[in-house]
């Protein structure tokens, strides 16, 4: 009786062709930059309470938020 090796050449060609036609191939990498995003911006507790009294304050929260957040990120690259 053989036993068959789960890394053998055959599965990881079905393991990558069945990943790409379901859509979680190149494209993911842009999806999570996006999604930990988010989650920064969640960590504002004005911006996850809306407790702002016009949608104009909130809107100014939101981009000082995500401005601080993109140059914290750009500022750690260089």
């Amino acid at each position: 009786m053989t036993t068959r090796s789960p890394t053998a050449a055959s599965d990881l060609a079905a393991r990558s062709t069945s990943m790409t036609s379901s859509g979680s191939g190149s494209g993911t990498g842009a999806a999570n930059v996006v999604e930990r995003c988010f989650n920064k911006l969640k960590q504002w507790r004005g911006l996850a309470m809306r407790s702002d009294k016009t949608a104009r304050n909130h809107h100014s929260g939101q981009c000082l938020a995500a401005t601080l957040h993109w140059a914290q990120t750009f500022s750690t690259m260089a």
